[in-house]
């Protein structure tokens, strides 16, 4: 791990946080569109764009695969080397990643025909990797079954529920690097 990557970690969440996606997800009156809804797409909002949704999914999927450095995970493992005075940016940063992984964990409202729970990950990993960010076979499928009709609403609220956690780990991650480097004299 470098402070290099610490950095790019902090830049992309910025990056994130300023996106046009973000902002929609701030605003407190969305307008569902019914024939969206019914039209079989995921994407069943007047005022979502969906350029705007896959560039944010873009950037999220680099803080969530460990492939280009800079990941979740990865910043995790760096907190661990910080010198002892700054054990409470490690231990911020140990606690945002369980959070996260006990609210994605959770039970999701969409229940597909499985013999275990669905949980908001398992949504958020049908439509991330079935239909934005990849296009997974197996994925695709259930992609397509969850994203049309009345349950893709539900869907999409469980994937954007699962977007929040993501969001809320994240921006306790850049936050806790961003004081850890400043402690250290890198900003």
């Amino acid at each position: 791990m470098t402070i290099e990557n610490a950095k790019l970690f902090i830049e992309k969440s910025r990056e994130l946080e300023d996106s046009p996606f973000w902002a929609w997800m701030n605003q407190t009156k969305k307008k569902p569109n019914e024939e969206l809804i019914q039209g079989g797409t995921i994407i069943m909002q007047d005022d979502l764009k969906k350029e705007d949704l896959e560039s944010f999914c873009l950037i999220l999927r680099m803080l969530i695969q460990d492939k280009d450095g800079f990941s979740i995970s990865k910043m995790k493992v760096f907190s661990k080397s910080f010198a002892p005075q700054f054990s409470q940016f490690t231990n911020e940063i140990t606690e945002a990643t369980e959070k996260l992984n006990i609210n994605l964990d959770s039970k999701s409202i969409v229940q597909l025909n499985n013999p275990k729970e669905t949980t908001n990950r398992v949504i958020f990993d049908f439509i991330f990797y079935g239909g934005i960010v990849h296009s997974n076979e197996r994925k695709r499928h259930v992609f397509q079954e969850i994203s049309s009709g009345q349950i893709s609403w539900f869907a999409f609220n469980d994937f954007t529920t699962a977007i929040t956690h993501f969001r809320n780990c994240y921006m306790a991650i850049a936050y806790n690097l961003f004081h850890y480097l400043d402690g250290i004299g890198e900003i």
